[in-house]
């Protein structure tokens, strides 16, 4: 997956811990103990490898928000 150098380096750093995505037909194939590499981009050259450790979906994104304040 592709992110921008902030949220890339807030992750790499391990800031970031979550990481909000649609949860698209690409998303649903992916499964607590995975490991997602993201890339940096432009260049996509710097890569970080994380594993899933939880999975958390809500029916609408007003309701993601009243789970994070």
């Amino acid at each position: 997956m592709k992110l921008l150098q902030s949220p890339y380096d807030r992750i790499s750093s391990g800031k970031k811990t979550i990481e909000i995505r649609l949860f698209d037909e690409k998303r649903q194939k992916l499964n607590i103990g995975n490991i997602i590499e993201f890339s940096k981009l432009p260049d996509l050259d710097d890569k970080v490898k994380v594993e899933i450790v939880a999975l958390l979906r809500y029916k609408s994104f007003r309701d993601l928000v009243n789970d994070f304040g």
